[in-house]
């Protein structure tokens, strides 16, 4: 949510919803590549003082968050997914295998699910696309 609203700033709409929207007006089957209910495990296995923490660093220098988040978004626009990851890689810390690897994993796993059954157009978060896992 924090993220959203700094890039709301700059952005009127994300492009996931963008394209989520494009996708609906087209008629075209809509849905996601991870679900609610993982979504919500993986956030409830990051212990909660880990989670607090994290909030408080945000929260004690704002703009330097700021900063962070429109560098990555400028990372992102210019389509430079390995200098994406390797930042998102090294950010992420500990907290790597959980919210990169796994998650990895689980879209990939139910990616091919969906071609088994019709050709499909995915998106991911861009940090997502790059590196061996």
């Amino acid at each position: 949510l924090l993220t959203q609203h700094v890039l709301a700033q700059n952005s009127s709409i994300s492009l996931d919803e963008h394209l989520w929207n494009y996708a609906q007006e087209q008629e075209k089957k809509c849905t996601g590549v991870e679900r609610f209910p993982e979504q919500i495990e993986i956030l409830q296995s990051i212990e909660v003082e880990k989670q607090i923490k994290m909030l408080l660093d945000i929260g004690k220098n704002v703009r330097k968050y700021r900063k962070q988040i429109l560098r990555l978004s400028e990372i992102y626009q210019k389509g430079d997914a390995r200098l994406l990851y390797q930042l998102t890689k090294k950010s992420s810390g500990k907290l790597r295998k959980l919210m990169l690897y796994e998650r990895n994993k689980i879209m990939a796993d139910r990616i091919t699910e969906f071609t088994n059954e019709s050709s499909i157009f995915a998106a991911v978060g861009e940090a997502h696309l790059a590196g061996e896992k």
